[in-house]
């Protein structure tokens, strides 16, 4: 629950300059984290700016305008869910990101409907959150669901992608259709279908599981 200075900001802060595709604000109280993401984006290319709460995150958004927040969970002052529904409304262009060490399905659902383009759990590389933000083509089954490719090397035990893509399918299966699932869980289909793109296993994965 946000405290009452970030309700506040939230509601009276203009985030209406420019966009600068190649700033990134990273809020997370986890400092070494935090440091470890922004010296893998500025060798990226990357501006970085960090802030260790929620209210020092807003006010340094709206003054860098960046193309990509990062932003944890769980911060002293408030929800990182609570800032992505105030930029989804105020700046849709922006990529957020929810990177977090306290995923859960419920969160992570709650995250791709509220607009956030990926929801990762820590530790998080800084190629592994571009590849995130930037989604590269997808491909479908025969069945119409999306694919991101992936290699052999990402072949692993279930991680919370995982679950929550299984979670996502079975819900599609509940309901019948992708369009249905949509409606049950309260995402837009454009964003569940990209979200199932995103966190889709391998198709080899997927048959032997």
């Amino acid at each position: 629950m946000a405290s009452p200075e970030v309700k506040e900001l939230l509601k009276s802060t203009d985030f209406g300059s420019a966009l600068h595709e190649q700033t990134a604000v990273i809020i997370d109280p986890d400092t070494r984290g935090r440091l470890s993401l922004a010296a893998g984006l500025s060798k990226k290319g990357f501006d970085v700016w960090g802030a260790d709460d929620c209210a020092t995150g807003i006010t340094t958004i709206a003054a860098r305008s960046p193309g990509i927040v990062v932003a944890e969970l769980r911060l002293p002052d408030a929800s990182g869910l609570e800032l992505l529904s105030v930029l989804t409304v105020k700046r849709p262009e922006m990529k957020v990101v929810i990177a977090t060490s306290y995923g859960s399905i419920a969160t992570a659902v709650k995250a791709i409907r509220w607009g956030a383009v990926s929801y990762l759990p820590k530790p998080v590389t800084a190629d592994e959150l571009l590849a995130e933000a930037f989604c590269p083509a997808c491909h479908c089954t025969e069945e119409g669901l999306p694919i991101r490719p992936k290699s052999a090397d990402d072949l692993q035990a279930l991680t919370l992608d995982r679950a929550l893509w299984e979670y996502v399918n079975q819900v599609i299966e509940t309901t019948g259709s992708l369009a249905g699932a949509a409606r049950h869980l309260g995402v837009d289909r454009r964003n569940l279908r990209r979200m199932l793109a995103k966190y889709a296993p391998p198709p080899t994965s997927r048959m032997q599981s």
